[in-house]
């Protein structure tokens, strides 16, 4: 999908009624990408306009680094000394884990008309265990993440050029383990791979600038994107 520019999704966004937001009732929603692309700041923008379109929403994120589980994965992350101590299948299954214990209040919360928002899922599972560990092989991915619940719609935001290196200027890029154009340019890739075995994707390209109004970028082709998608 080649990135809007101008505003005639906008204007066409203005004539949306709110009943034409109820279609998304129920429905699970998870929004992926490398990191630092804006994934976090898109579900705040999508969670206030669904909101003022008078839907439940619950938004959330994997890790749930508040957790017992979601500690310990924190920990790795972000500690030079704790990376990779244990084997990337053990770690990989800390990620599953997370999202398992998760699934009743996302389950109770969708029986309820609501709409679940989550900042990444067993997409970036997938992308991130085949870019940093040797021992785990496709295969065993797909079938590790086959014992989740699937979402209705995941909304991948990727650069237009297919190039992580201008998201290492955003503010706090590198804290994380993860955070260095070599694992992010082999996360992106397998990303894609991912969407392309999979119907429940709708492919957001993004320019390569250094900021574009997060509230632009969802009212302009995301959500036309999204309703009509459902």
């Amino acid at each position: 999908m080649k990135p809007i520019t101008t505003h005639p999704l906008i204007r066409y966004n203005n004539f949306r009624k709110d009943e034409d937001f109820h279609k998304l009732r129920g429905k699970w929603i998870v929004v992926e990408g490398p990191d630092r692309i804006g994934k976090t700041t898109l579900i705040s923008v999508m969670t206030q306009t669904l909101s003022k379109a008078n839907l439940k929403v619950l938004s959330n994120g994997f890790p749930r680094r508040e957790t017992y589980v979601g500690e310990i994965i924190d920990k790795t992350l972000k500690s030079k000394n704790d990376y990779k101590i244990i084997s990337g299948k053990a770690q990989t299954m800390l990620f599953l884990a997370d999202m398992m214990d998760a699934m009743n209040s996302i389950k109770n919360f969708l029986k309820n008309d609501g709409v679940v928002l989550s900042d990444r899922y067993t997409m970036s599972t997938y992308a991130y265990a085949l870019a940093q560990y040797d021992d785990i092989d496709e295969e065993w991915i797909k079938d590790a993440i086959s014992l989740l619940p699937k979402p209705d719609l995941y909304i991948l935001l990727t650069p237009y050029s297919n190039s992580v290196k201008y998201l290492t200027r955003r503010d706090f890029y590198g804290q994380e383990n993860t955070e260095t154009v070599e694992i992010q340019e082999k996360v992106l890739k397998n990303m894609l791979r991912f969407k392309e075995n999979n119907d429940k994707v709708i492919n957001i390209k993004l320019q390569d600038k250094e900021y574009i109004s997060p509230e632009f970028t969802f009212n302009s082709f995301i959500l036309p994107s999204v309703l009509d998608y459902f």
